[in-house]
């Protein structure tokens, strides 16, 4: 089954490596990558363990979907631990397409 994303939420694990630019991308096959959602300096996320949520807009707002990643596009607030992706929780949100 596909997905049409129209929005996403992220979940900050309980740690102070807060995301500050990716890419929400998304696949039909896992070869060929599309941008949904692109951050850049986002600073939406400034608490361990804090919940927060974008909308998928434009023309990718209606491709079918079916794999999905997070790219960390820069570095973290962290200082020991700049590279990694600390999130908990990605839950995603649309239409399902047959």
């Amino acid at each position: 089954m596909k997905l049409m994303c129209s929005y996403y939420i992220l979940r900050q694990d309980g740690s102070n490596a807060f995301m500050r630019s990716w890419i929400l991308q998304g696949s039909l096959e896992g070869n060929n990558w599309r941008d949904l959602r692109v951050h850049e300096k986002d600073q939406t996320i400034c608490k361990p363990g804090q919940f927060a949520s974008w909308p998928i807009i434009g023309p990718n707002l209606v491709l079918p979907i079916i794999l999905f990643k997070v790219l960390l596009m820069g570095s973290t607030t962290s200082d020991s631990i700049p590279w990694n992706i600390c999130i908990c929780f990605l839950e995603l949100y649309g239409y399902f397409h047959l």
